[in-house]
């Protein structure tokens, strides 16, 4: 089965965990462009303009970005329909907010990044249909 995937999102504002995380995906999801926003604001403009953002194989989401929060980013994508996951990234496993998020987003990492790419590998077979619909996967 090919792979219909093109891209993984990291929507961070702390440029020294983009370049991170960018290093930790890149090893393992060698074929995929990395693409990475400091906002969230900004990745929904693009998203809005891109033909099919479904093309779009994870999204790492930083959980405190200061111009919005993860709740209503969470709730604009899933108003758009995108059916990426959505991998909330945090130093805080304790938060409130962390709580709320995995409800709605179903995947969490910790950050400094415990490597989530065996965690991701998984989901992306999940996505081209190798293990089942609906599994959720947590790693933290």
């Amino acid at each position: 089965m090919s792979n219909p995937f093109s891209e993984i999102v990291v929507i961070d504002d702390n440029s020294i965990d983009q370049f991170i995380l960018e290093k930790m995906l890149t090893s393992v999801f060698k074929t995929l462009q990395i693409t990475s926003y400091f906002n969230s604001k900004d990745f929904l403009k693009a998203v809005s303009k891109m033909d099919n953002p479904n093309t779009i194989c994870f999204i790492f989401l930083d959980l405190y970005l200061p111009e919005m929060p993860t709740r209503d980013f969470l709730t604009e994508m899933e108003s758009l329909e995108i059916e990426t996951p959505i991998f909330i990234v945090s130093s805080a496993p304790k938060s409130e907010q962390i709580i709320d998020s995995k409800l709605i987003a179903g995947y969490f990492c910790l950050s400094p990044l415990i490597d989530c790419s065996e965690s991701a590998k998984q989901i992306l077979n999940i996505k081209l249909g190798k293990y089942g619909k609906n599994k959720k996967i947590i790693c933290a």
